[in-house]
């Protein structure tokens, strides 16, 4: 046993010093340091702290794998090549000119980020379809603009191991919908904030492997045709803030492991589909800013989404009326949503008593202590610009913030609500309440502005006048007359004053401070 240990660990040992240190031994390519060169001569200035990049090059070793950015790998034996090229905002300029091989010559490349620098005109589209290692490639934030794909190139047969793509936050104006056919493993894909029109491609269907689909904030229109059913891993779509008309697609419920939809600030009509009820991965669901229809049927079905915590349905369902409330503690059907953290409803003018939302035989439908309402993406609690109506519910679980304002509520504000110890937002503005402010708890702290517009009310701080006119500087308390008082001209020449003195004492002390600092100094030698 001691004879083949005595020969097995100079062999191991040997072996361990050829593979950890092959950078002391071996240099890349000279294939793919010409690659690399050719790459940084078409961009005009090149690259800094390359060889021959504008500027003066930091780093002159012949071997490119030391270059910044540069990530080799050893294949066989001798054979360093660069597998890596991270160039993420190291202040690049031009445009991308592959013709000639450069950078289509890194036959091993499978990461390529040239993001967040100064890059323009076209892609290149060997960048996406003759690369056959690359799997990542990062454009964004760039000022790339025309055509994604190649229309001449169409008919191409090959394919590419592209597994992520992201060009968003550039100028690109066309999606050529045949690009999406030779990418099979794509699986993460953004385009947003671009200049995309057209319709969303089709193509997508057939990259069965996305999970991340991200083309908000363009201009596609036309309906949302993709074949859901053929994207059975797709676990985020964000589509927001384009012109998509149509329908929510009721195949969406085929994406089993969906965790984000985003389709705010389209033109989606008709109601929530039914089947939506079977994504029981649902965690965030935003369709804010369309025209949807059914405040009902969209509550029934998301209820059942049992993961869902986001549910944004803000400007949507106009003027219907709220479900009314039914036997067994439920509404309409709406029995709860044991997760749900935060729900915007807000600007629908909604019509109706406000007890479904407030009853507080319905209020386990949100956790003690998470907030009921929020508009858009806004931390404030709002079941604001609405046309609810009838008093405001004198039981309420402990809630964070909320917000009635615009509304049609009537009645006293109910002495229970001071009982809210984390209440730490509050505003009933421009309803139609009346009675006494309450003057105790978190409410002597809420400014008048949350009270305004409701003539009836009064209170020691603020008073029927000073709510009337909340919003116009006389506000309570807090109000420009009174800062004007506080920080008036008195105050302003005692400050003057204050600061011209301290200045003075700091440079007259300043010579006997050093003086002193000597003295100690040599004390302690």
């Amino acid at each position: 046993m001691s004879s083949i240990n005595s020969q097995f660990w100079p062999l191991f040992f040997l072996f361990f010093l050829a593979w950890q240190l092959p950078r002391g031994v071996f240099t890349c390519t000279p294939a793919d340091r010409s690659a690399l060169s050719g790459f940084s001569d078409s961009l005009g200035a090149g690259i800094a702290a390359w060889p021959g990049g504008g500027g003066g090059a930091v780093n002159s070793s012949f071997d490119c794998c030391r270059w910044p950015g540069v990530h080799c790998r050893l294949f066989g034996a001798s054979e360093l090549r660069v597998v890596r090229l991270d160039l993420a905002g190291r202040g690049l300029a031009g445009g991308l000119n592959l013709q000639g091989g450069s950078l289509a010559r890194l036959e091993k490349l499978s990461f390529l980020n040239l993001s967040l620098n100064s890059l323009h005109g076209p892609i290149p589209p060997e960048l996406l379809l003759r690369m056959p290692r690359l799997r990542v490639l990062d454009l964004s934030h760039n000022s790339f603009t025309g055509e994604l794909g190649d229309a001449a190139g169409s008919s191409d047969p090959g394919y590419s191991e592209l597994v992520h793509l992201d060009v968003s936050f550039n100028s690109l104006s066309v999606l050529r919908d045949g690009v999406f056919r030779r990418l099979p493993r794509l699986r993460n894909f953004s385009a947003e904030s671009n200049l995309l029109a057209g319709t969303v491609p089709h193509t997508l269907s057939s990259c069965s492997e996305l999970e991340h689909l991200n083309m908000e904030n363009n201009s596609l229109h036309g309906g949302l045709d993709l074949n859901f059913t053929r994207l059975p891993r797709l676990r985020a779509v964000r589509l927001g803030w384009n012109l998509l008309r149509g329908r929510i697609p009721a195949s969406l419920s085929h994406c089993r492991h969906l965790r984000v939809v985003n389709l705010r600030r389209n033109f989606l009509s008709g109601p929530v589909p039914s089947a939506l009820r079977r994504l029981q991965s649902l965690a965030f669901f935003n369709v804010g800013n369309n025209s949807i229809t059914g405040i009902a049927q969209a509550l029934q079905v998301l209820q059942d989404c049992r993961a869902l915590s986001v549910l944004i349905l803000t400007m949507n369902f106009h003027g219907e009326e709220m479900p009314a409330g039914g036997d067994g503690g439920d509404a309409g059907g709406v029995r709860g949503f044991p997760r749900l953290q935060l729900l915007g409803i807000a600007s629908c003018a909604l019509r109706g008593a406000s007890r479904f939302f407030l009853d507080p035989g319905l209020l386990w439908i949100l956790p003690d202590r998470r907030k009921i309402v929020f508009p858009l993406v806004s931390t404030s609690s709002t079941l604001s610009c609405n046309a609810l109506s009838g008093p405001i519910p004198a039981t309420l679980a402990s809630l964070q913030a909320l917000d009635l304002s615009h509304n049609e509520l009537a009645g006293e504000i109910p002495a229970s609500l001071t009982g809210l110890t984390f209440l730490s937002c509050f505003d009933v503005s421009y309803n139609r309440l009346r009675g006494v402010i309450p003057n105790v708890s978190q409410f002597s702290t809420f400014p008048c502005s949350s009270f305004a517009g409701n003539p009836g009310l009064h209170g020691e701080y603020c008073d029927g006048d000073a709510l009337g006119r909340a919003g116009t500087g006389a506000n309570g308390w807090w109000s420009y007359d009174t800062v004007g008082e506080i920080f008036g001209l008195p105050f302003l020449l005692g400050f003057a004053d204050g600061l011209v003195v301290t200045v003075l004492f700091a440079y007259v002390m300043s010579p006997y401070q050093r003086t002193l600092q000597g003295k100690v100094g040599v004390a302690r030698n």
